[in-house]
């Protein structure tokens, strides 16, 4: 299912005097649907007072709000994104929007902890009743492939390390992990790493003209919650 949806795309502060329509395509591989349970049964109901975990949004109702909301923080929080959302409601009333954030499977969750989003189907909150939501609502999650993952990880992990190794030679023993890589628009490669122990910085990215030490073109930081440019 393809939707129009148009924006005004903001740069500098300010608004560009041109709109722009942007695809969005509701239907997405990366997620999976699951016909049983509710994700604000049992454990699904714990942090529903902590936004970073679990999060409510009565004014969405409808899948395809949802999905738009899904896309938005997930572009917006790459260490913590959406990785189960349902149309439901902890107090049984009408449904709107309830996701759980990735921190939710690093929580105490009965029966399902230690549990990762890709054990999806045998959670003991969602399986306990084997019924669907009442009023039919799927739960979607984020499918993990796991063995891609790690072929990538291996792939490029010996070359993120001698980039981190040489971007920071004072920290020779710290592990580059690498979290994700992806494309920007301009044709680099964006890599976001974990280097444990950490370096003063828990994350950062590099921006690479080519996987080599010589292809670093820019490394940010995430500093007190916000991305900063450290060098070029």
């Amino acid at each position: 299912m393809l939707i129009f949806v148009m924006f005004k795309q903001e740069i500098d502060g300010s608004l560009w005097p041109h709109s722009y329509w942007w695809m969005i395509d509701l239907s997405d591989s990366n997620w999976g649907k699951y016909s049983l349970g509710n994700i604000v049964h049992g454990p699904g109901s714990y942090y529903l007072n902590d936004p970073s975990i679990t999060q409510i949004f009565p004014e969405i109702t409808t899948e395809m709000e949802a999905w738009m909301m899904i896309r938005l923080l997930a572009q917006e929080s790459v260490d913590n994104p959406p990785v189960m959302w349902q149309l439901t409601n902890p107090w049984e009333e009408s449904s709107y929007l309830v996701l759980h954030r990735r921190k939710f499977f690093d929580q105490n969750l009965d029966a399902d902890t230690g549990k990762k989003v890709s054990d999806v189907t045998n959670l003991t909150m969602l399986n306990w009743t084997g019924e669907p939501h009442p009023e039919g609502h799927p739960v979607y999650y984020l499918v993990e492939d796991s063995g891609r993952n790690m072929d990538s990880s291996n792939m490029f992990q010996p070359k993120i390390q001698a980039i981190g190794q040489r971007s920071f030679p004072d920290d020779p023993e710290t592990i580059w992990h690498i979290d994700k890589i992806d494309r920007s628009g301009d044709g680099n490669y964006l890599v976001l790493t974990s280097p444990i122990p950490h370096i003063g910085y828990q994350k950062v990215m590099f921006v690479l003209t080519s996987f080599d030490v010589d292809g670093v073109k820019e490394c940010h930081v995430l500093d007190d919650g916000k991305w900063m440019l450290l060098f070029t």
